[in-house]
């Protein structure tokens, strides 16, 4: 009986049908919140965006893509959206938001053959090399502050393997994440250890096509604020 009364809660106050055109979604695999097991999508936020698409009567369009690529479909294709995205003030006219879905924060990470004590980003030598995902709010942030040696990969695996294999000192990494890409990559999970230093704590969003309506908008909100107190909601934010 609850996912009707959800539906029907949802459809009493969401505008008609035409104004909430079938959006396709694009996500990145990041365990727990989205992975590409080859046969099917997963993940805490990909339920939570399925839950939001049963909502509003709008069939399961979620694909997987590594991250540069579907944030730059995003930006170009109208009726398609991107999560879970940080809202940052550079990103903020680009796109339109629904969230925050969760949380997350952003980490540096060493080996754990590494016994130097990594402590203050301010004292960190601006030529230490260091491995972020291509196109995420800490490439931008590490650049700012001066780093000469920005490894850019394409995919969170992608960075974890360039320390796995000690072709960089650092890289940045969400704690709430890094266990499950250790498992994935079949790796003790312990091969890799977080630093005294957090980069960022952000909220996470689903990025809409600029072009969007704001009635769509409107609709996709209250879909998520519905979605509340439902399991995939509390598991993404659990």
């Amino acid at each position: 009986m609850l996912p009707v009364l959800f539906f029907q809660l949802a459809h009493a106050n969401l505008p008609p049908e035409h104004q909430t055109p079938k959006i396709d979604f694009y996500t990145e695999h990041f365990p727990p919140f989205a992975i590409d097991d080859q046969f099917e999508i997963l993940g805490e936020s990909v339920d939570l965006v399925r839950k939001m698409q049963r909502l509003l009567g709008q069939p399961d369009t979620i694909r997987i893509k590594p991250w540069a690529r579907a944030y730059q479909k995003v930006l170009r294709e109208p009726n398609s959206a991107l999560f879970l995205t940080a809202r940052t003030p550079a990103r903020e006219a680009l796109f339109k938001w629904v969230g925050p879905l969760t949380r997350d924060k952003v980490s540096l990470c060493q080996h754990k053959s590494d016994q130097n004590k990594y402590d203050n980003i301010n004292l960190l030598d601006k030529d230490i090399h260091i491995a972020v995902t291509r196109g995420y709010p800490e490439q931008a942030a590490l650049e700012k502050l001066g780093f000469n040696h920005i490894k850019l990969t394409n995919t969170p695996n992608s960075t974890i393997n360039q320390l796995l294999k000690k072709r960089v000192t650092l890289i940045s990494c969400s704690p709430k994440t890094l266990w499950d890409l250790l498992i994935q990559n079949a790796t003790p999970t312990d091969a890799i250890q977080l630093t005294n230093i957090d980069l960022y704590e952000v909220e996470l969003y689903i990025a809409f096509n600029h072009q969007t309506p704001d009635k769509t908008i409107q609709a996709w909100q209250r879909a998520l604020e519905l979605s509340k107190q439902s399991r995939e909601y509390i598991e993404l934010n659990d």
